[in-house]
């Protein structure tokens, strides 16, 4: 009887550290010691430490912003580690495209935070705004990407790139690659 409780407390144990680890972040990626969620935010992309090649990074009063030209749909940027969003319901970040563009008052500007379905990549949030384009650093939020006919949802919340995509919902949403725009840093709460 005392090996029967003995053998069933380890089993317990050993589940629990599995139950407590499965699909759950890693370091400070959203836990804090004991498994306890954090309120705090975690951040996915901040362009002061971005060093790829998709865009330049510039200085916007104050505030570090990536300038790019998104090429339609093809414009990635990969994440230097995978981050598990799993939990989190809101994606948070400022964008705004460049003045004097033709089409501003057309388009609508959203970067999307996708997952590591390498078969079909899935979006977790897709955080933007929509016609007309502002020209002003623009706060904007977004809810857990809720998937549609054309776009899937992620069901792992595990984030390994962010795609920033310009439209022109003129001309049936199709994506356009001559609009310059600019996205701050992208957090999720």
């Amino acid at each position: 009887m005392k090996k029967l409780k003995v053998l069933l407390g380890a089993i317990a144990l050993i589940a629990s550290m599995a139950f407590v680890s499965c699909g759950q972040p890693t370091g400070n990626n959203g836990l804090v010691s004991g498994g306890a969620e954090e309120t705090t935010e975690i951040v996915v992309f901040d362009p002061a430490t971005y060093t790829g090649n998709a865009g330049e990074v510039v200085e916007v009063s104050g505030e570090k912003y990536l300038k790019v030209t998104p090429d339609g749909y093809n414009t990635w940027i990969a994440l230097p580690e995978a981050l598990n969003l799993k939990g989190k319901t809101t994606a948070e970040c400022k964008v705004f495209a460049e003045a004097g563009q033709s089409k501003l008052s057309d388009c609508q500007f959203f970067v999307s935070l996708m997952d590591n379905n390498s078969e079909s990549p899935a979006k977790i949030y897709e955080v933007g705004t929509y016609k007309p384009l502002p020209t002003a650093p623009t706060a904007v939020t977004a809810s857990h990407f809720v998937e549609t006919q054309w776009n899937k949802a992620s069901d792992t919340d595990v984030c390994v790139a962010v795609q920033p995509v310009v439209q022109d919902a003129e001309n049936g949403y199709a994506a356009v690659s001559n609009i310059v725009v600019y996205f701050g840093k992208i957090t999720v709460k």
